[in-house]
């Protein structure tokens, strides 16, 4: 796959997921996201509540604390979002 191709296959996904607003409408939508599932408009990891969020930057804090896989790790979901 190469860049030129991104475009298109982000745009088919966008179209997929409007699957997502007609849930929400017959309100059968939950927001709890898989963060594989996840594409990168979304914003998967604050679905997950703020005291999960906050929990989630303690234990990077703790353990990452020069925050090298927030900021030094190209890609993913990032804790910052």
């Amino acid at each position: 796959m190469d860049a030129e191709s991104d475009d298109a296959i982000y745009a088919t996904t966008e179209k997929l997921l409007e699957g997502e607003m007609k849930a929400k409408e017959a309100g059968v939508w939950n927001k709890y996201l898989y963060l594989n599932y996840a594409t990168r408009w979304q914003k998967p990891i604050q679905e997950y509540g703020q005291p999960n969020v906050d929990m989630l930057r303690r234990v990077s804090r703790k353990y990452d604390p020069l925050q090298l896989f927030q900021v030094g790790v190209p890609g993913g979901f990032k804790l910052s979002e």
